[in-house]
């Protein structure tokens, strides 16, 4: 079994996902779906996208910006 990995951004972590002709800034990062959950539970971070094995998370009330 591998060990589940995670990273949550500091503020002056710049990363952000292209969805819907918006940019989304990323506040987090899981490699399995039992944190990601355990993390949206405190924060109010959203999932935004899914790749391979990460789960990237964006604040919910983040409407991002045009692009």
């Amino acid at each position: 079994m591998t060990q589940a990995l995670h990273h949550i951004t500091k503020q002056d972590d710049k990363l952000f996902i292209y969805s819907m002709n918006k940019r989304l800034r990323i506040t987090a990062i899981f490699t399995d779906d039992e944190s990601a959950n355990k993390h949206m539970e405190k924060t109010d971070d959203a999932v935004v996208a899914c790749f391979g094995p990460f789960v990237f998370l964006a604040n919910k009330y983040d409407h991002g910006t045009r692009e």
